[in-house]
């Protein structure tokens, strides 16, 4: 190239793990990505760096690797390192109230500042979710700069190659922040592509002025801890390459981001659209609009295709119910907290809150995010610990009891919320009187956390691929199965897998096809609107819920009734649901009725868990047929909880467990979401005959 041209180039890593993710998997992403990498950069001290670390994440290391946090602070204080700070625990900004966003910007801003005595000007924006009013709560916190992609601009109106070389200026209401756009080339090449490549990459853009700067940020993950990184990063030397070639290339000048904005003025002023990157925005939208989002891909010219986005992260909240329910809930449980008055109570309660603010669990893209369990209960404990500890403090210890009738999800239509001090029920009467929150405040868990099985995308790849490990360029192109037959294991739900859900059984009705959700459902129950009335005393709620509506009996379609009264007292770890089925007609009616229980469980095969009945222990990983139960007991040996259901009428008993097939970062795999039971009775009714049955749920801990 011509000796006249040069650029900048700044390059920033984002380090991150989820709240409620495996110590072992902190550890091994250490091992393989975040101490080699800092190794490494500190053998080559001209190469400058950005980086971040998500406030739970630089905590741990702070405690368990100290060395690691001393060289941190050397390099930083050296200006080798400039650290970036964030939300603290990494939340979507956009989705979480504005006090909250400036809380957790705040607090890892302090927590830098206390541990590496640098105040940080810069920010990592949780997956690049924009929104435009962000400027103005992010640079009420004292951050003068963050990052966007590229096509993030590009939306705005971009159009030239070199109109990312640089940042630009954006505002609301006054306050100005700048944004800095991320090379998509750039993110994508490296360290996938050769040095070579990347390097003739960083030299298209150069120019004679020499101003411009070309921006690199990604995932520190990918060196060293994706599938598969690690050989190419470490083992065979890449990045050692590419330090070596930027220090030999003199047209490269490695800056920082705060350094450029001292030498450089903006290109200009700038208004970005609600956005993220690419990737981000097709995975916001349901199954059906991402075929047609790719359509239009192929068929745009290179040109326009900068202005086809996908959908805004928000659409998560709509694709995915069980989302939208953990999302109202942080939103809930922060407006509760906003009524502490007394600072260390509120202090705690804040850190259980922005804890549960964490977004990995909130959606779902090339990882699995929502569809693991243990994220989305890790995020539900700190959201129960943080209410249960708001609730005591304003109740001031002793039984309590409230009942709340509010729109809960936001869709117009009232939930019932019942809260006592030992039990949180949330019912959705529009949505077949389903009981969709379940909290044992006690051990701070939602045993209604299930995921429903729905079409994904990627499952119609599922059977192509096989339990052999491979070496994918990038984690977005999965080349593995966990194990074999997968495809085989796709079943879609057309209800969300709650608890109380009434169903009518077709006589050929068979625990297989009931729980692959290919049966005969016989009734208009299921996922229709419910009546429902609250009565309360002193010491309990009772919340009765009913539809008049239909069953298939033949080729005759029978009206009937029916009604469920929820009665929950405050003071005691327990609830009672009584059942009425009640004929409509003149004529003998018999049916096969059947309510749905289902319970999100940790693990499907722990020692310590499983369904007792009879005195024998069946594992929740089983299916199961009995006969004449009366009592059952359901063990949760992680959680230390038994829960024991009693029936007053003698039930056949279902259980199944539940999976869904996703994609994470190490290719397809089945994950168990829970167990669902499903006690069935065969009823004769005679003219205008009636039924009733009585089912009891106690909770206690296990020793």
């Amino acid at each position: 190239m011509s000796t006249n041209k040069s650029i900048y180039i700044a390059l920033a890593i984002h380090n991150h793990q989820p709240v409620g993710n495996l110590p072992s998997i902190f550890e091994d992403a250490f091992k393989k990505a975040y101490e080699p990498f800092l190794k490494l950069l500190a053998k080559h001290p001209s190469i400058k760096v950005s980086i971040h670390f998500s406030g739970l994440l630089l905590q741990w290391l702070c405690e368990k690797h100290p060395d690691y946090a001393t060289k941190l602070k050397d390099m930083n204080t050296k200006g080798q390192l400039e650290l970036l700070t964030g939300g603290f625990y990494e939340p979507i900004l956009p989705a979480i109230p504005d006090r909250d966003k400036i809380g957790q910007i705040n607090k890892l801003t302090k927590y830098i500042e206390e541990k590496f005595s640098f105040t940080a000007k810069g920010m990592w924006l949780t997956e690049r979710v924009w929104e435009p009013h962000l400027a103005k709560p992010i640079q009420e916190t004292g951050v003068e700069f963050t990052l966007l992609d590229e096509n993030q601009f590009r939306c705005a109106g971009l159009t030239k190659r070199e109109d990312i070389c640089g940042y630009y200026v954006t505002e609301e209401q006054g306050f100005a922040l700048a944004l800095f756009p991320i090379s998509y080339e750039l993110r994508h090449a490296i360290p996938f592509q050769s040095v070579t490549d990347v390097l003739e990459l960083i030299k298209s853009y150069a120019s004679e002025e020499g101003n411009r700067l070309l921006c690199f940020a990604d995932d520190g993950e990918k060196f060293g801890f994706w599938p598969g990184s690690y050989k190419n990063v470490y083992e065979k030397g890449w990045l050692e390459r590419f330090f070596e070639k930027l220090e030999e290339s003199s047209w490269i000048k490695v800056i920082t981001f705060s350094e450029y904005r001292k030498k450089f003025p903006p290109l200009g002023r700038i208004y970005i659209p609600v956005s993220s990157y690419p990737e981000m925005m097709e995975w916001a939208l349901s199954t059906h609009g991402q075929k047609i989002y790719n359509q239009l891909l192929k068929s745009a010219k290179e040109e326009a295709k900068s202005f086809i986005r996908g959908g805004m992260w928000r659409n998560f909240l709509v694709k995915y119910q069980e989302a939208n329910n953990l999302h109202k809930k942080s939103l809930y449980v922060s407006q509760k907290v906003e009524k502490v008055k007394e600072l260390e109570v509120k202090t705690r309660a804040q850190e259980d809150l922005w804890k549960g603010e964490a977004n990995d669990a909130y959606w779902h893209g090339v990882f699995g995010g929502l569809y693991l369990p243990h994220l989305r209960n890790s995020v539900y404990r700190y959201l129960i610990r943080s209410e249960y500890l708001v609730d005591t403090y304003l109740h001031r210890g002793g039984p309590w009891m409230e009942v709340e009738i509010l729109d809960f999800d936001k869709d117009s239509l009232e939930e019932v919320l019942v809260s006592t001090d030992k039990l949180n029920l949330y019912f959705r009467p529009a949505h077949g009187g389903q009981i969709f929150e379940l909290d044992y405040k006690v051990r701070s868990c939602n045993y209604q956390n299930l995921i429903s099985r729905r079409e994904e995308p990627y499952h119609e790849r599922v059977g192509k691929f096989s339990n052999n490990p491979g070496e994918g360029k990038s984690i977005h192109d999965p080349l593995t199965a966990k194990e074999q037959g997968l495809d085989k294991q796709l079943f879609y739900d057309w209800y969300p897998r709650y608890s109380l859900i009434d169903h009518f059984l077709h006589p050929d009705t068979t625990l297989e096809n009931f729980a692959r959700c290919k049966y005969g459902e016989q009734g208009d129950f299921v996922n229709q609107i419910y009546h429902f009335d609250v009565e309360r005393s002193h010491e309990q709620a009772s919340i009765k819920l009913w539809r008049d509506g239909h069953v298939w009996v033949g080729k005759d379609f029978h009206p009937v009734r029916v009604e469920k009264r929820v009665i929950i007292p405050k003071g005691i770890p327990q609830f009672t649901v009584e059942f009425h089925l009640a004929n409509g007609t003149t004529n003998n009616v018999s049916l096969w009725y059947a309510t749905e229980i289902s319970f999100n469980f940790l693990s499907k095969i722990d020692p310590d868990s499983g369904l007792q009945v009879d005195n024998q222990l069946v594992s929740f990983s089983e299916a199961l047929q009995k006969k004449e139960v009366n009592i059952l007991v359901l063990k949760d040996g992680i959680r230390k909880v038994e829960i024991t259901l009693g029936f007053s009428k003698t039930a056949h008993l279902w259980q199944f467990p539940l999976h869904t097939i996703s994609q994470s970062e190490s290719g397809y795999e089945k994950v168990y979401q829970g167990t669902v039971l499903l006690p069935n009775w065969h009823v004769s009714l005679g003219p205008k005959g009636t039924w009733k049955s009585v089912m009891t749920f106690n909770f206690k801990e296990m020793t």
